[in-house]
């Protein structure tokens, strides 16, 4: 399986001090500038994914790590605003640390009240149709069930997302066949290809055709098309950095 240290070294980004630099968004489509970052703190980034990946599906594990390289300048992208470097779990204040597809952080689609977070990404889909996946709150008074321009999801200025695609965990029956990205404006729908199936644990996979990067102060929602009612469990592949400052609340 591959590691992040190996994704790291293979980018000639790990065992040295990465300067200030600029790199493309594919999504916006703009040059945004990342700040350097030590060594240490990159070594301490590669050893705390990679705990995290250690007893991960292993399919699931090497979709993270070989896109850790994208996921680290996310961190130096965030960091140029925070300014203090990368902790992860030691973390505090504007130290910077990572979430991996934490269902909490988000609205609950479901929920009477919009500002209700998810407890988890398990949901009870009673009508096919296309729903609301990933929203923000804004101005959504009542909220329609299906995301629009009104209730996006607005990163800070001390945050970004890293998107790869989706996972359905083993023994699960897909119920959703696609989604759908508004950034600015609505982008290309994608079919949820649920063909990828982890050898070792029969974990389901499907992997966006092209990852995304979320920079700070930029908004987006997610809509997916659910074709059969029941019980689904599809659950985002998503990188989250945030300052430690606010993770405190359990």
């Amino acid at each position: 399986m591959s590691t992040v240290v190996d994704a790291l070294s293979s980018a000639g980004m790990y065992g040295k001090d990465l300067p200030s630099s600029k790199i493309k968004i594919a999504l916006t489509d703009t040059q945004r500038e990342i700040a350097g970052l030590s060594r240490d703190d990159v070594a301490r980034f590669a050893e705390e994914l990679d705990r995290k990946l250690e007893y991960m599906d292993p399919g699931l594990a090497t979709v993270y790590a070989k896109d850790a390289p994208s996921i680290l300048n996310l961190v130096r992208m965030v960091n140029k605003e925070t300014t203090d470097g990368f902790r992860g779990a030691l973390g505090e204040g504007n130290q910077l640390d990572i979430q991996l597809s934490y269902a909490p952080t988000f609205s609950d689609p479901d929920a009477a009240a919009y500002t209700t977070l998810r407890t988890n990404w398990s949901r009870d889909v009673r009508t096919t149709g296309t729903k609301a996946y990933i929203y923000g709150t804004a101005n959504v008074t009542p909220f329609t069930g299906v995301a629009a321009a009104a209730q996006k999801l607005t990163m800070s200025e001390e945050e970004g997302m890293r998107f790869l695609g989706f996972f359905m965990p083993a023994g699960e029956t897909p119920h959703a066949g696609a989604w759908q990205l508004w950034k600015n404006k609505v982008k290309s729908l994608q079919t949820l290809d649920w063909n990828t199936r982890s050898k070792e644990s029969g974990v389901l996979i499907s992997k966006c055709k092209q990852p995304f990067t979320l920079p700070k102060e930029h908004s987006f929602y997610v809509n997916v098309r659910y074709d059969d009612i029941g019980i689904d469990h599809m659950i985002p592949i998503l990188a989250h950095v945030r300052m430690a400052s606010n993770l405190e609340t359990l």
